[in-house]
């Protein structure tokens, strides 16, 4: 059994990865650095992974005596062999993320490729930038190095039938083995696997970036060979793009947007609590603040009328990872096949609310910040963030969401009345989900689950009564929260806001136009609504809105001055007009413009579909008309969005 051999090269390739972390460490670290044991420790839970991999391949296959090297003189030089393939591979790859770091500040990512495309300028650089022959060298002596290293660590004296062990022994040994393996590849011992999300938490983005390894950073941006940006396509639209977002020092061929909004001087500087709530499948469509008869929002339907809705915003997609990034970006969340915030190399992004310098920052969530990889994009980019996930509530889990939304806004409540500073945070709700757990001690006087035929509940958009309960117990635990917060101090001072990470998609959307089932808008269209009866006049509006707007708008509520260079904007601005919003969504990028709806699709723009969902009579050629003018600044905005994402630092 190969034992020794198993040791040994754990041994010898955790060497190598950590050597490597140590110089990129000295290399790179100009300040003192907090964290630096854990994040070390950190980074070798990250090797252990890569280091296990080949050697469980070793464990399986060594299962069979002719490949054991154990058992036969040849497998030993067939392993060497192996290893050391590997080692090379692992030394190429680590002295070239050596000098991407250096070059980039960020392990490699599939940007390396977009950036190898014309192979010939690439070649050009590197030979002009690097010491390309003592590099060569260099990778020549360390493999000698780990020639004898791993040679050695193959060592062993053939086992003679004789001494052999039983079959049994060997399963029994290789089972173990492998589940020792098995959980090093893992990474946790629990639920979740150690995700490269990790290195975030309570580390500054470098040491973020020294806990994780290139191998790590590859295989999690690996989608993002897709989520390329045609730069013709942005200056083409450059112009109208700056107008629209109220950039006043424009420069097309350095792509500026960025943009600095100072305070109105005819309006008092607020230092208001700002509190957002991202409501689960918040959707405008079964809400009965809009057009259905069902009492299903009651409690909000009567805040309505003292805050500030806007009944028409959307969400740019229909997924809650990019629900929250666009919330706190101000930027659409238009990467393919998954999500920005699972992207190492689109963690780093600047966001508007840490202008708020002297307040305190919370999250709060009932189940895990893990999902999507939240908790790694929240810590690279929010310091200081007091983070609540369900083990730091009192209330039991519900379900697999975690605590119920409910126990959990009632005990931020309490949290955040006993702060003295100021302060911002997001209260992301989840129990309006499947599988719409109510928890028994919910049901009280103030609320009671319905029960109702199942042809009334399609009949207004709902697909069951579980639905609808659902988004009734959502609205219920916003309502005894507000009241609940209406006791504390910080009340009055304080600016709620209220929106949906998405809408809901239902068999049935009643009282609204066709085009919101095929376009999707009843998964789109949610509640934008702001709330602070000292502070603000109420108001309906039914301007276009979206969730990029949220952070420059709350800003302009507070009449903070604040640097930005995102795609919101704010909503009370009467200066910016022309609202628009724009959506993607399975290779296909639409565009609403008042009751315009055109979608491209952005792979071959000949494929294009277009709608005036206000019924209003139009001609085959004015249709044709606006679809044309409308295609080319959906496929210009697309590939802005592209661009600003990677570049909003």
């Amino acid at each position: 059994m190969p034992t020794k051999q198993i040791i040994r090269l754990l041994l010898v390739f955790t060497l190598l990865f950590s050597v490597y972390r140590l110089i990129l460490f000295n290399s790179f670290s100009t300040v003192p650095q907090q964290e630096t044991v854990s994040t070390f420790i950190l980074g070798l839970r990250f090797d252990l992974r890569w280091v296990a991999i080949p050697i469980l391949i070793f464990l399986l296959l060594s299962l069979f005596k002719p490949l054991s090297p154990v058992y036969s003189t040849k497998a030993q030089k067939g392993w060497t062999i192996f290893f050391v393939f590997i080692a090379f591979i692992e030394v190429l790859i680590f002295t070239v993320d050596f000098y991407y770091f250096d070059y980039l500040g960020q392990h490699l990512n599939m940007f390396l490729f977009s950036l190898m495309e014309d192979g010939k300028e690439a070649k050009g650089m590197v030979w002009a930038s690097y010491p390309v022959l003592k590099i060569s060298i260099m990778v020549l002596v360390i493999m000698t190095i780990f020639y004898f290293l791993i040679k050695f660590s193959l060592q062993s004296s053939v086992i003679k039938n004789s001494s052999d062990p039983s079959k049994k022994k060997r399963v029994i040994y290789t089972i173990l083995t492998a589940l020792v393996l098995g959980i090093l590849i893992f990474g946790e011992i629990g639920q979740y696997p150690l995700r490269w999300s990790k290195a975030f938490e309570g580390r500054n983005l470098f040491m973020a970036k020294i806990a994780l390894n290139p191998f790590e950073t590859l295989l999690n941006s690996k989608n993002n060979a897709k989520a390329t940006y045609d730069i013709k396509q942005i200056k083409k639209g450059y112009d109208w793009t700056a107008d629209y977002l109220g950039v006043k020092n424009k420069d097309k061929e350095n792509l500026q947007y960025s943009r600095f909004i100072n305070s109105s001087p005819d309006r008092s500087v607020k230092d208001l609590n700002v509190v957002i709530i991202i409501a689960e499948s918040f959707s405008a469509h079964l809400s009965s603040s809009f057009k259905t008869p069902m009492e299903t929002t009651t409690y909000f339907d009567q805040l309505v009328p003292d805050g500030v809705l806007f009944d028409r915003c959307f969400t740019h997609s229909g997924t809650t990872a990019k629900g929250v990034f666009a919330i706190l970006t101000g930027i659409p969340d238009f990467e393919d096949l998954t999500t920005a915030s699972r992207k190492p190399e689109l963690v780093e992004q600047h966001i508007v609310y840490n202008e708020l310098e002297e307040y305190e920052k919370y999250y709060f969530i009932g189940g895990s910040l893990s999902w999507a990889n939240v908790q790694g994009f929240l810590n690279a980019n929010l310091p200081g963030l007091k983070t609540y996930e369900e083990m730091d509530y009192q209330a039991p889990r519900a379900d697999v969401w975690g605590v119920a939304d409910r126990p959990m806004l009632l005990e931020a409540n309490e949290i955040l009345s006993q702060g003295d500073k100021p302060f911002f945070a997001i209260i992301q709700l989840s129990s309006n989900h499947k599988p719409y757990t109510i928890p028994e001690e919910d049901l009280n006087d103030e609320f009671q689950l319905k029960d109702l035929p199942k042809d009334t509940l399609y009949k207004y958009g709902f697909d069951d009564i579980k639905q609808l309960n659902g988004l009734r117990y959502m609205d219920y635990s916003i309502h005894s929260f507000i009241e609940a917060a209406r006791d504390k101090d910080y009340f009055d001072n304080t600016l709620f806001v209220i929106i949906g990470d998405h809408g809901a998609k239902t068999k049935r959307v009643p009282f609204f136009p066709k085009a919101w089932q095929r376009y999707l808008l009843d998964k789109r269209q949610t509640p934008l609504f702001f709330y602070s009866p000292k502070h603000l006049k109420p108001n309906r509006i039914s301007t276009l809105a979206a969730q990029v707007d949220v952070g420059p708008t709350v800003m302009g509520i507070l009449n903070k001055p604040y640097h930005y260079k995102a795609l919101g904007r704010n909503l009370l601005d009467t200066t910016l007009v022309n609202p628009k919003v724009f959506m993607y969504d399975e290779l296909t990028a639409t565009i609403l413009f008042d009751s315009l709806i055109t979608s491209v699709s952005v792979v071959d723009s000949t494929h294009t579909s277009f709608e005036d969902y206000s019924n209003k009579p139009i001609s085959k050629q004015r249709k044709e008309v606006l679809t044309d003018s409308l295609k080319q600044p959906i496929l210009e905005y697309f590939n802005t969005v592209r661009y600003i994402i990677r570049n909003n630092k």
